[in-house]
């Protein structure tokens, strides 16, 4: 029968010869499905995987795929170990250095299985050995895979078994714990237990013991795998946090006690599988008999054994057919066109913007940021009666009012710390303008404005963000460390640099560009202005930047971002695409309304968390706004600065970030309403203790968090304790919020270094001299686009790079200094043509929108104008 059985299929002629003992021609009964090929091994009965259809596996990975896993899989011969009379024993190792954790794994030799029912016998990982995992897996590609996972975790009583399709979150939901097997089902997975899985074209089935936990159809899952590939067992270990964890801190072992597959296969063709149906059905039906003398065996028939005969064909990687590729000349042609108008257009815009600047600079001379403070203009008893509006800066970069002079201001030389810039010197207004301007009402303030410190912020933020991606031991402690100078960085000079309490100088300033010219003119007409304009100002050019990213993210830019943390060891970056564009509108949505100290979702699918920033910055606004109206009625200075103390005390205690606006509009106040800077410089008795301690106040208020890095002292931790639970009203170390704050939270030793810096930074011209570093002024008009893009650079382009070089063999340092060389390099380059699209969409457009709100629309005029309406209607009586 057998050799019947082949002469009518000469494909399946083997190359490789079946160990079937019983005659199965007609395939093996399942009840309602009847599968044509099996593979049957019992460990106990063997001493070697020759003639057993699989494979044992040897490999070192380069990267992982997957977000949380921190540790590489590799696997060789030295950990299979055939254990007599019992099973075949996977063991893994602890983790090398670099993060290697060899395991071993045994893969079918054939890659033709598609659908089946497939049943092991398997004894989970030890217990209390640290995390691991056994799996068995079929694993075409990351769409198309399916396993079933014995995790044994760190914490025993919490290991659990997964059962995932296509590489699913291993989500409680998806699985089962090992307790709850033991107590309800009387499954003890620590010892071995059978374990099955039912493949078919419109459901999959998964089995313990002989209760089923996880039915999936591809009614209710359409992407159900549907492709063949081979199926391997591999006892492993990345780190993952939420689902084996790990790696273990001793050699651990997983034990496979038999193998009974049985399945259809891509090797039968079509009309192969019809001659077998139109052969075997007449066999099928009269089943009842013993399988040890039928052709149809039965998939519980214990005596069967080896496996079916099968041609080389079925050990080749399955491929799917493409239909012929036929150019698509009309959509081809609209794209060219489209994308060379846009080109030009861009290019046009830019070469406009290069001639006015060049025409701009050789018709004014440049303003150069004096080392004193003292401005470069006759002081105030040499001027002539100011109008009201003399000596302003507008904080949108309209223009510039200097007491009775023009001022020419070079492009990018002053900018808000939101990000507007002066754009073109040109843009200068006269004193008594019969259109007031608004902002910084004092002449002496232009130094300070010109202050590149937001530039130098911005660019301390991107190295926070590279050192999280790439160098996350340099910034948290506890973290995973390539080198013990990551170490020795963040024990010195990171708490000084790369330290997120720099995010307070861009709060503080923004309250004097909100509130300076109300404190001066009462101007109602700005603070209205920013009112309108506020909002849009920083939104627009986020929505564009952010759907331009999420368009280059579903055209799998960010791919080798998932791949990324088990080279870099770090799980703080990652990315999710919204699931539908009216998720993309609430994300914004969330940024105009959202209630600080809540983030907004699109932080955590935006390239880079910087976007929670935008709510704390609005709400900042609306408070400055509303405060400095307020303040500007109390009129006795002790009554005023009784009112600023409770504001800024009640505000910290509240955990709100309206702290440091608070303490921004204070020092606004001082310096335009009581002019404290020459009347301390008047008094250097006193002047010089207010500069050392406020030069006290910045370093200590960084210094502080040297302590959690020499010490186990976590100081925010007991701070962040003693603030109000806002669900209780009780102190938050009294309830389960308790520990250290999350990173959006405000600290009191990031108020006191803001305040420390913002006040030597008035007061000090050698620190002022310190932050004039010309770099950061050729970088003032990029700041705002070095904000939106510098994460997605880094974790698109910057991640493929480091994927490319560790797989090249080349040492850590040298990966990501390379990367770090070519990432910037990149923003380099892209702010040019991104600058003034950020620019116009931000400035221009809302412009345009203040313009539109507060000017009177132009009179409707007839459409017959200048003729009136009679020359129609008494046209017929003439």
């Amino acid at each position: 029968m057998k050799a019947l059985y082949l002469l009518l299929f000469p494909p399946l002629i083997a190359a490789i010869n079946g160990t079937n003992n019983t005659d199965c021609s007609c395939g093996y009964r399942d009840g309602a499905n009847l599968w044509t090929d099996s593979l049957i091994v019992y460990f106990n009965e063997t001493d070697s995987l020759q003639d057993s259809g699989f494979e044992a596996q040897v490999y070192k990975h380069h990267y992982e795929n997957g977000w949380n896993n921190l540790f590489r899989q590799g696997a060789d011969l030295a950990h299979l170990t055939f254990i007599p009379n019992e099973s075949l024993a996977l063991n893994l190792s602890v983790a090398t250095p670099d993060h290697l954790v060899m395991g071993a794994a045994i893969q079918t030799l054939r890659h033709d299985i598609h659908y089946g029912s497939f049943r092991s016998y398997l004894k989970a990982p030890l217990a209390w050995t640290g995390g691991s995992a056994l799996t068995m897996e079929l694993l075409y590609n990351q769409t198309e895979t399916f396993s079933l996972n014995l995790n044994s975790v760190e914490n025993a009583t919490e290991s659990r078994i997964t059962m995932l399709v296509n590489r699913e979150f291993p989500d409680s939901i998806y699985g089962v714990n090992y307790t709850t097997l033991v107590d309800r089902d009387q499954v003890n997975p620590w010892d071995f237990t059978e374990y099955r899985l039912d493949w078919s074209h419109n459901e999959m089935l998964f089995f313990l013991g002989n209760e089923s936990h996880r039915n999936i159809s591809r009614k209710h899952l359409p992407s159900l795998p549907s492709v063949p590939g081979p199926i391997h067992f591999k006892h492993w270990s990345t780190g993952n946090y939420y689902s084996m964890q790990g790696p273990p801190w001793q050699e651990t072992t997983a034990n496979i006690g038999w193998i009974r597959f049985f399945f259809n296969t891509t090797s039968m063709s079509t009309e192969q599988r019809q001659q077998f149906d139109a052969r075997c059905n007449s066999s099928s039906s009269s089943s009842s008999s013993s399988s040890s003398s039928s052709s149809v065996c039965s998939v519980d028939d214990t005596s069967l054994r080896g496996f079916t005969a099968y041609s080389h064909n079925a050990t080749v990687r399955w491929h799917q057919h493409h239909a012929p590729y036929s150019a698509r000349f009309a959509s081809i042609s609209l794209i060219a066109i489209c994308s060379t108008l846009s080109a030009g257009l861009m290019l046009y815009s830019f070469l406009q913007r290069s001639r006015q600047n060049i025409q701009s600079s050789s018709s004014t001379e440049r303003f150069v940021p004096s080392p004193s403070m003292e401005p470069p203009f006759p002081p105030d008893s040499a001027l002539a009666t100011p109008g009201p509006d003399s000596g302003t800066v507008t904080p949108y970069g309209d223009h510039v009012i200097m007491s009775g002079q023009v001022t020419p201001l070079a492009k990018g030389h002053m900018v808000s710390l939101d990000g507007h810039v002066i754009t073109d010197s040109s843009n200068v207004t006269l004193v008594n303008n019969p259109n007031p301007s608004h902002g910084i009402t004092d002449a002496s303030l232009a130094t300070l404005v010109n202050n590149p410190n937001p530039s130098h912020v911005s660019l301390l933020v991107t190295g926070i963000h590279f050192c999280l991606t790439f160098a996350n031991a340099a910034i948290n402690p506890g973290a995973y460390i390539h080198y013990n100078s990551e170490v020795w960085a963040r024990k010195t000079i990171v708490p000084f640099t790369l330290n997120q309490n720099w995010i307070g100088p861009f709060l503080m300033t923004s309250s004097r560009f909100l509130a300076a010219s109300y404190l001066k003119n009462g101007s109602l007409a700005a603070m209205a202005e920013k009112t309108v304009g506020r909002t849009p100002r920083m939104l627009i050019p986020v929505i564009a930047i952010a759907l331009l990213e999420y368009f280059l993210m579903d055209a799998g830019a960010t791919k080798w971002l998932e791949y990324l943390a088990s080279i870099s060891w770090s799980t703080w970056p990652f990315t999710v695409e919204y699931t539908n564009f009216g998720t993309f509108i609430a994300e914004i949505i969330e940024l105009m309304y959202l209630i600080p100290n809540a983030a907004p979702q699109i932080t955590f699918n935006y390239c880079t968390g910087v976007l929670w920033t935008i709510p704390v910055q609005l709400q900042g606004s609306w408070t400055v706004l509303l405060a400095v109206l307020v303040v500007a009625e109390i009129k006795t200075p002790w009554k005023r600065f009784g009112y600023y103390a409770v504001a800024i005390v009640t505000n910290w205690y509240g955990l709100n970030w309206g702290s440091y606006f608070w303490l921004g509009l204070l020092l606004t106040d001082l310096d335009l309403t009581y002019n404290y800077r020459p009347w301390l410089r008047a008094r250097p008795w006193l002047y010089y203790p207010v500069v050392v301690l406020s030069l006290v106040m910045a370093i200590g208020g960084l210094g502080i968090d040297f302590t959690p890095q020499w010490t186990n002292v976590l100081y925010e931790t007991y701070e962040y304790g003693i603030h109000p639970d806002w669900q209780t009203g009780r102190p938050i170390a009294q309830t389960s919020g308790a520990g250290y704050p999350q990173y959006y939270i405000p600290r009191l030793n990031g108020l006191v270094f803001s305040f420390g810096l913002q006040t030597l930074v008035e007061l000090s011209p050698a620190v002022q001299k310190l932050f004039s570093f010309k770099f950061f002024v050729y970088v003032f008009p990029h700041i705002f686009t070095i904000y939106l893009i510098h994460g997605f650079v880094f974790w698109s382009f910057g991640s493929a790079l480091c994927i490319t070089f560790a797989s090249l063999g080349l040492p850590y340092w040298a990966n990501i200094s390379l990367v770090a060389l070519c990432c910037y390099s990149t923003i380099i380059v892209s702010l040019p043509f991104l600058t003034p699209v950020v620019e116009t969409l931000g400035k221009k457009v809302t412009a345009d929108i203040w313009r539109m709100a507060h000017e009177v629309p132009t009179m409707r005029k007839p459409t017959l104008y200048p003729w009136t309406k009679t020359l129609i209607l008494d046209r017929g009586s003439a």
